[in-house]
C-alpha cells in the first residue's frame, strides 16, 4: 500500500544523557539503523550526510545495509527548525561515534 512501517523516532543525544525529546534531538530510522546509530556504527555530519564507522566490519552484506549509505544526505523535514541540531549530532560524534 506504500505505507511507511517499521519507523522508530531515534534520539541523537540520549535521553539518558540529557538529550530532550524534540524534533531536533531525532531521526527517523528503521530499526536496525536505529541501532547502528545507538552503537556508534552510523553517523550524520554538519553536511547531513550519513557517515560509517571505519571500525564497521566490512563484507558484502555489510556494504549492503551499511555502506551504500556512506555520504548520501539525509531527508529533513521541511521547516530548518526542525533540522537535526548541531550540538546533538556534536554531542554523538564525540560520545558514541566510533572513529
Amino acid at each position: 500500500d506504500r505505507k511507511l512501517f517499521g519507523l522508530e523516532a531515534a534520539h541523537i543525544r540520549w535521553a539518558n544523557a540529557g538529550g530532550p525529546d524534540e524534533v531536533r534531538n531525532g531521526l527517523l530510522l528503521c530499526r536496525m539503523h536505529h541501532h547502528a546509530l545507538d552503537r556508534g556504527a552510523v553517523k550524520v555530519d554538519k553536511e547531513m550526510k550519513v557517515r560509517i564507522s571505519p571500525k564497521l566490519a566490512r563484507d558484502p552484506r555489510s556494504d549492503e545495509l551499511f555502506a551504500r549509505f556512506d555520504g548520501q544526505e539525509i531527508g529533513l523535514p521541511k521547516k530548518q527548525a526542525d533540522h537535526p541540531h548541531h550540538d546533538m549530532l556534536k554531542w554523538h560524534w564525540s560520545e558514541v561515534f566510533k572513529r
